[in-house]
């Protein structure tokens, strides 16, 4: 009776050692790997989301009107613009783009981390699992470290571009608005003097 309990107790730890291994995954390497690329898409995200988009937008909104002024009078001004005011004017143009495309690129850069989250998720419980082929493994895991290694050098170029064309709106704004008055100031005494010219050529 004894060695019957023995044996059958011996049987059950065998099969429990057996299905243990057959439980754990061949690739904990690549396992480990999938770990820090999820962790680095994390940490972007933590990043994407501390940039305040409503701040961007009301910039580019503010940037787009002014410009609108400027480009309106320097078209019509016939006079050579002076070499400083020319390329501060140059300066304030160079940010339209990044702020016009902020929101695009950060609403991207946000779905992207999430579809590069997802695709790790399912590698890494298939390489849990030993559902997937072994020639296959290195292809997939190659894919998805480019894929996410891009997404983080997008939220890396995003956040440096927007944190340094904010800082050269706020040195350059000040200047910006006061050309802006002097323009308006400019503006309606030119079209009081053409109002003039046109009625005295009409006494003539």
């Amino acid at each position: 009776m004894k060695t019957n309990f023995i044996s059958s107790l011996l049987f059950v730890c065998i099969i429990l050692v057996l299905a243990s291994s057959c439980n754990q995954s061949k690739y904990n390497k690549e396992i480990n790997s999938i770990d820090v690329l999820l962790s680095s898409l994390d940490s972007s995200q933590t990043i994407l989301l501390s940039l305040d988009t409503s701040f961007a937008n009301a910039n580019w909104d503010s940037i787009k009107g002014k410009i609108i002024i400027l480009k309106t009078y320097y078209d019509s001004k016939k006079d050579t613009v002076e070499r400083k005011e020319s390329f501060l004017v140059s300066d304030y143009y160079s940010m339209r783009k990044p702020f016009r495309t902020f929101t695009s690129r950060y609403n991207a850069a946000l779905k992207e981390i999430k579809f590069c989250n997802e695709q790790l998720l399912a590698l890494k419980k298939d390489l849990s699992n030993n559902l997937m082929k072994e020639e296959l493994v290195k292809k997939h895991l190659l894919i998805e470290t480019s894929a996410t290694q891009g997404v983080v050098l997008d939220v890396k170029k995003l956040q440096k571009n927007i944190e340094l064309n904010t800082l050269k709106l706020k040195r350059v704004q000040p200047q910006i608005d006061s050309l802006i008055s002097v323009i308006k100031n400019i503006e309606p005494v030119k079209e009081k003097n053409q109002k003039t010219g046109s009625q005295e050529g009409d006494e003539e």
